[in-house]
């Protein structure tokens, strides 16, 4: 005799469930540790090019960096736009400079959310607060970028 009955059974559809659960749990957390690495080496990445960019921007302007504008008084204000934008040689803006841009963008932070990951703060700490507030932080002292974040930046030398 020949059973029309067709399906699975409790027992079964627990079995495949207990496998998925064990599986979930091995490969979730290693989604998000690559997520986490790859982050890392954005941070990385984009923090050696802006530091690059910043030495080539005082090899340009005679040693002063795109803190200070072209009278040599500090100017955190115009430091990005100073970095995007086009300047003289002494680190005037305008378009007829013959200098940059530098970035075409200034880098965000992926550690720090929204607008703030772009942000800047300028200190004459020499080193970062790690408050996370801003996504980047100046040091006035050792004319240094630094990330600010609360958790990126722990994986590489931050005096890259």
């Amino acid at each position: 005799m020949i059973s029309l009955e067709k399906g699975f059974t409790l027992v079964e559809i627990l079995i495949v469930l207990m496998i998925l659960t064990i599986l979930a749990m091995i490969a979730i957390p290693k989604w998000v540790e690559a997520s986490n690495d790859t982050r890392e080496a954005a941070l990385a990445t984009d923090l050696q090019s802006a530091r690059r960019q910043i030495q080539l921007y005082r090899s340009q302007h005679n040693g002063r960096g795109p803190e200070f504008n072209e009278s040599g008084a500090t100017d955190p204000a115009n430091f990005v736009a100073r970095m995007t934008g086009r300047t003289d040689v002494n680190g005037a803006l305008g378009s007829g400079g013959e200098y940059g841009p530098y970035f075409a963008v200034w880098p965000s932070n992926p550690f720090v959310e929204g607008a703030a990951a772009q942000a800047i703060q300028f200190h004459s700490n020499a080193m970062p607060p790690k408050h996370g507030l801003t996504g980047w932080y100046y040091s006035f002292t050792t004319g240094m970028l630094y990330p600010n974040s609360t958790e990126g930046g722990k994986a590489f030398d931050l005096r890259l």
